[in-house]
């Protein structure tokens, strides 16, 4: 019989059965869960609306998101260049997109109220958003290329992922 030969009724035999199925169980709980995708393959985005679309930064360019609160307005700048805020004690340049990349601001629309806060190429902005969304993992494979300047493509759910620095590279945000 079937029984007698997996020694079921050797008392002895189902305590050693009993003990190597509960550390498997407890090696298999005690194991660290692993993502099996490389971290080298993600991209961590912030994620925002300005206008009608949704874009997203690198967080490792993003300094902070804050409400855009006060803001002194700039004269003679160009028209992408709205004003600037007082961010602990330092003047930050608030900068609107829409303008920027020649998109049309609706008056229809609401005003960003809401600045996500950016360094780089010695230059520190409050990027203008409407709604700041979330953190999220894209994957690198996941973003198509795009016929846009200043950004790394588009994920499949129409994400625009901006390339940081070569927006903050660009010559009209240096002002003489």
């Amino acid at each position: 019989m079937i029984w007698d030969e997996l020694g079921w009724d050797d008392e002895g035999q189902r305590q050693r059965l009993a003990e190597e199925r509960l550390r498997q169980r407890a090696k298999a709980y005690a194991a660290p869960e692993v993502d099996p995708t490389p971290e080298a393959a993600l991209l961590r985005v912030l994620s925002f609306r300005l206008g009608d679309e949704r874009y997203g930064l690198d967080v490792q360019a993003v300094r902070g998101v804050r409400p855009l609160g006060q803001m002194a307005r700039l004269f003679q700048a160009p028209p992408f260049y709205v004003g600037v805020i007082n961010q602990r004690g330092q003047m930050m340049t608030a900068f609107d997109l829409r303008p920027f990349f020649g998109l049309p601001i609706d008056p229809q629309q609401s005003p960003p109220d809401e600045a996500v806060l950016v360094e780089g190429q010695g230059l520190r902005l409050a990027l203008l958003a409407h709604r700041v969304e979330d953190v999220q993992p894209v994957l690198r494979a996941d973003i198509s290329a795009a016929a846009l300047r200043y950004a790394r493509g588009v994920t499949s759910d129409r994400l625009i992922v901006l390339d940081l620095e070569a927006l903050l590279s660009d010559e009209r945000l240096r002002l003489t």
